[in-house]
Formats: structure tokens, sequence, C-alpha cells
């Protein structure tokens, strides 16, 4: 029989002579003796991860993982021998093997259904440049122990070191969660991917299981496939004496693909494997992704990066500062119709007039459906007159709490509840509330600086400071969300509303910008990580979770520098603007156009900042008031009325 050690046709192959382990067969009796040495770390494995009567949360985490069926097979008796051979037929160029009956390439439709491993792959990504102290903090957060650190260094760690955490009958999800991936974390680095040493694992392994179970099931199959390919062709060369992917599930995929191939050709080959398992389990059904956080890696890791805006059901805080503020609100505003009481005071010219006592001052009055300028001034609203003339300075801690109508408060407390309980909720309440008072009295004091004897109310300058107080927590904590350019959009897009319905009559655009100002600077000093107390899973969006046990992470006084330079500006700026309304400084008088950014010329009133005065007449039914400096005039069916509500009329009427 005439032997040839060449193949039949080189022209799919690329290797020189001499290169590929089948060339030294022929032309070295000794060399064709020796077998391939396989690199096994599951020795100890099975003595210590395999464990009788697994808690069945545990087997059905596995199972959603999919490495139940890995771990299912048991340890595997391999032959060297059988193994070399399909390393000598392995030719790199055209990933496939070489055997008499033609060409075999590897496929994994049978190793799909005896292990349950999907076969479509994605791709594997991650930071490995890690040091030995934040390995031993992502293990801890992770697989829940810590291991020594002579047991760990900045690439790998001994298998022996992976501890699976102990349950017992009052184990959380966590522990359970922790549990698994630490069995998941010893069949991968002494089964699916040893390396040389022998009783180490690499640590980079971890990027494999981070993530929910598709992502994890996706990358597993995708990381084997590459690692039986890579090593296969690593190992042909002839002068490569041992093997790294001979592990058991790698020798699987091996011979499974062999054996699909062989048995389409008619070929026939017996293979030896004898496995500890006497039946593989049938490949389990997918269950819904779940995703344990737990700790600080959840914070630093790719895969646990969040939407800035989530929905309320995944977050578990109560936003009961944001519903106190909302109450106080309705309450202050409800008593400030009632002073208004314009059935009585405007004698039955209202809108709304099935209201009664709280019904609304006339749309020509106030488009904003709320109460005269006489009854904000009586509730405590800021007017040059009052808060600097009578020096009237509490006003700064009650304008805060006035709206200047019913659409002002609808809009500006649909922002706060939506605005505020994300923050709350994210960040906690006592530094939203913070926040929130701290924006609330700067942006009055800021509108005291440029108050005019034209009624303001300041309430939306705690919303902008919440608006703020989110920008600056976005930034500080970028890396922590996805969808950042979608939230920023979000929060200038509220900004734009509100701005425009800070130019309506009655509300305060300054205190706006001085909230929004101060929020910024604020949420640089106190905001922290965010808390992701979630208890329900969540679905949809860009990933879905499932955690029963609280996790909040890790605080602490982080970026000192960029806290110190914003609780100095901010100081600096609360300081002067305090000092300058003591004073009584009108700052419009050194900024002439600064008025617009509060004020646009209608009929409801006119950005010229100048007092007015009006002329009475009476006679037996009516009364005449004219405007002193424009000669407009109204003649009134009635001659009994306060002197509030002729100041009112006066001001519409000279507007």
């Amino acid at each position: 029989m005439d032997v040839h050690p060449e193949p039949i046709s080189r022209d799919v192959l690329v290797l020189e002579g001499g290169v590929h382990r089948c060339d030294a067969v022929w032309a070295d009796e000794e060399y064709a003796k020796k077998s391939l040495k396989c690199h096994r770390t599951c020795s100890s494995i099975y003595l210590r991860t395999l464990v009788a009567n697994r808690p069945p949360r545990v087997i059905e985490i596995l199972q959603d993982y999919g490495f139940y069926g890995v771990e299912k097979v048991g340890g595997l008796q391999l032959d060297c021998a059988l193994i070399t051979s399909l390393v000598e037929r392995w030719r790199p160029e055209i990933h496939s093997f070489h055997l008499p009956f033609g060409e075999v390439g590897i496929t994994l439709q049978d190793v799909e259904v005896l292990l349950g491993l999907p076969i479509d792959g994605i791709p594997l990504s991650g930071v490995t440049s890690r040091s030995r102290d934040q390995w031993i903090q992502i293990c801890h957060d992770m697989m829940g122990f810590i291991p020594k650190p002579s047991d760990i260094t900045s690439s790998t760690i001994k298998i022996s070191a992976i501890d699976p955490k102990a349950l017992s009958e009052h184990s959380v999800e966590v522990d359970y969660q922790q549990h698994a991936r630490a069995i998941m974390f010893k069949l991968m680095g002494g089964r699916s991917f040893p390396n040389t040493t022998g009783n180490k694992v690499s640590l980079y392994l971890l990027e494999v299981i981070m993530g929910d179970s598709v992502l994890v099931r996706g990358r597993a199959i995708g990381a084997a496939v590459q690692w039986i390919s890579n090593q296969s062709a690593i190992a042909a060369p002839l002068q490569l004496q041992y093997i790294t992917p001979a592990s058991d599930n790698n020798i699987i995929s091996l011979i499974t693909a062999m054996t699909a191939e062989e048995e389409t050709a008619k070929y026939e080959t017996k293979v030896d494997i004898k496995s500890s398992s006497s039946a593989l389990p049938p490949p389990p059904a997918l269950a819904p992704p779940r995703l344990s956080l737990a700790g600080d890696d959840l914070a630093e890791e790719k895969r646990v990066n969040f939407p800035f805006f989530r929905p309320l059901s995944q977050k578990s805080e109560n936003a009961w500062i944001i519903s106190l503020f909302v109450i106080v609100h309705l309450i202050v505003f409800t008593a400030t119709m009632i002073v208004n009481d314009c059935w009585h005071n405007s004698h039955g010219q209202c809108s709304v007039k099935f209201l009664r006592m709280v019904s609304f001052q006339p749309l020509h009055e106030n488009p904003l459906l709320g109460p005269s300028a006489s009854a904000l001034d009586k509730v405590g609203a800021l007017k040059k007159t009052l808060f600097i003339d009578n020096h009237q300075f509490w006003r700064v801690f009650t304008s805060p709490l006035l709206h200047a109508g019913l659409f002002h408060i609808i809009v500006n407390l649909c922002s706060v509840v939506f605005v505020g309980i994300h923050m709350e909720q994210e960040f906690g309440s006592i530094r939203t509330g913070v926040g929130y008072i701290l924006s609330a009295i700067t942006a009055s004091l800021v509108a005291a600086l440029f108050v005019t004897d034209k009624t303001s109310v300041t309430s939306s300058g705690a919303l902008f400071g919440l608006l703020g107080m989110m920008l600056s927590g976005l930034i500080r904590n970028w890396k922590f969300y996805t969808k950042k350019l979608a939230a920023v959009f979000v929060i200038l897009m509220i900004l734009v509303v509100n701005l425009i319905i800070g130019l309506l009559p009655y509300i305060n655009n300054f205190s706006n910008v001085g909230g929004f100002i101060t929020g910024f600077l604020i949420g640089f000093v106190i905001l922290f990580k965010p808390q992701l107390n979630r208890r329900a899973q969540a679905k949809g969006g860009l990933f879905e979770y499932d955690l029963k046990q609280k996790v909040k992470l890790k605080q602490k006084l982080d970026r000192p520098f960029l806290r110190g330079i914003s609780l100095t500006i901010f100081l600096f700026l609360f300081v002067g603007v305090y000092m300058a309304v003591l004073r009584g400084t009108n700052a419009n008088m050194y900024c002439s156009w600064c008025k617009y950014i509060d004020c646009i010329s209608s009929k409801w009133g006119s950005c010229v900042d100048k007092p007015i005065h009006c002329e009475t007449m009476v006679n037996s039914e009516h009364l005449i008031l004219t405007c002193s400096d424009n000669g407009n005039f109204r003649i009134l069916p009635y001659t009994h009325i306060s002197p509030s509500r002729i100041e009112d009329l006066c001001s519409l009427i000279c507007s």
C-alpha cells in the first residue's frame, strides 16, 4: 500500500512544509508515538463544586444561565491519543479537519442538544486591566467571598480559593445568585477554559458571567467556539506538546461534531469516552432573564449600566419628601384662592363661577386662572414696595410657596413630581429635600435682587433647582447610565418649557435661573452614587433583571476637589446675593436688559417698571377709574369696592 504523508492537494493549504504536526508524524517514528498532553483543572472541581441535593433555586439559576447541562455532564476520561489524532488533522488555514473521507468542519448543533448551550454567540468585551484589590472586591460582590491576597493576582486566582457561598434556609436571593456565580466561574476556569497552570483560573472569565442570562449564554458559547478553534490552531504546529482546549466540554464539542459528519459520510469511527453521568439532561427551557445586582460592581461594570429615567416600578424608595412638598403647595394654593374670594371682591365677575369663593379672576386679569395680584400680595408674594420699602424680608420664605394660577400649579407640580420623585428615589429623600429647600430660598433671593413693582411668585425656582441637581447628578455619575443624551434632552425640554411659562404674568423667571444654578452646584456637593434599591422585575428597556434583595451602592465622599469647588462657588453666590438683598440693592439699575428675562410686554402688563396711579370718581351708580399715566379709564357698575381691588384694576388699565 502506497502511503503518502502529504495531502493529495495543497491548493487550500498555506502553511510551509514541516510546520504542521502531520508533516512530522511520518518523518519521526518517536514523534508519532507522542500524544498531546491535555491541560485540565477539573480534578478538584467535582470534589468541591458538585454537591448532592443542590438547592432548587441554584439549579434554576444554572439553567437560566445555561450552565446546568455543563455541570451535569460530569467528569470525562480523556483519550489523549484520540485528541492528538484530531489535532493532527486540524487545518488552521480553513478551520476544518482533513479526514480520509474528506473535510469535516465543527458543528455545534449536537452540543446544543447535549449541553443546552445555544449555538449563536455574541462578542465578549470588558475590562481586564484591574488591580488585585479591584478583583478582590469584584469577587466579594459577585460571588460572596473574599480571596486571600496570596491566592489571587492581578490576572488569576487559585481554583481552590473559589469557594461557593454557604447557603442555609435563611439565605436570600443574592446569596443564591452569588453561590451560582461561583459554580459557573469554577466550571469555566476548570473545564471550559483551563490554562497552562493547572490550578489557576483567569479572572477575565468573570466578564463572561457579568450580565443577564441572555448575555451570559451568548458570551459563553461565542468564547467557547473561539477558544476551540484558537487552541486547536496553536496545538497544530509540531513543536507544541500541550493542548489547552482538551477540557471536557470542548472534547465533547469536537467528538460530537466528528460523529455527526462521519454519519453523513458513512464513515464509522469508535470513540470510547466514559462519562460520570449515565444520561445527559434535555436542554433547559429558556427562563426569563435575571440579573442579580450585588454591590459596587453594579456601577463599575458595563453590564449593569441603566437608563437615567426608569419606570417607578423599578424603584423601591418611598418619595415622601416630594409628596410632602406637593401637599404643602396644594394647601397654600387653596388658601390663596380663599383669601382672593373673587366671588365677593370682584362682584361675581370671575372665571369658573360655580366654584364661588374659590373661583378664579377673569382671564383678562390673570390668564393663568388664578388669584388677583392683591391677593398674592396679602399671602406673601414679592413686590418692590412691600419687600424693600416696607422691609418685609419674610416674603423670601413665603413667595416660594405661592403659585400664580391653576395652570401654573399644574405644570409646576407635574414637573416637580416627575423630576423630584426620580431624584428622591435615585439619590435619597434627605439629599433631595435639602437641595429643594436651598434652591427655593436662593431662587427667592435672586428674584428679590431683581424685584420690581409687579407682583411675582417664585415657586418654580425649586423645580429648576431639582433640574439643576438632576443634571449634575447625571454628569457626576455619567459612567453609570445609558441613554444619557436622551436624559439630557428631557432635562433641557423641561427647562425650556418652564422658562417660557416664566414669561407669563406673576411668575418670576429670575428665580428660575437662580434655582437652576443653585441646584446644579448643590448637586455636585451633596449627591453621591445612585441608589439601586429594586425589588420588582423590570421588563423591557435596555435589560431585564429580577432583584428581591435590597442593595445599595457604597457611598463615600468621592471627588473632593469637585465638591469643594462647587461648595465654594455656591457659598460665594449665596452670601453675595443675601448681602445685596439686605442692603436693598436693585440689580435692574446695573442691568437694563435683564428685565426681558422675566417679562414680555402684553395686555397683562408692560416691561417698564414705573409706579402707577389712578384717579377715581364716584357718582350715584358708577365708579370711574382713570389711569393718570395714559388716560385709560374704566367704568364700573358699582360703587362699593375695596382699595386692593382698585389697585388691581388700576394696574390693569395702566398696563
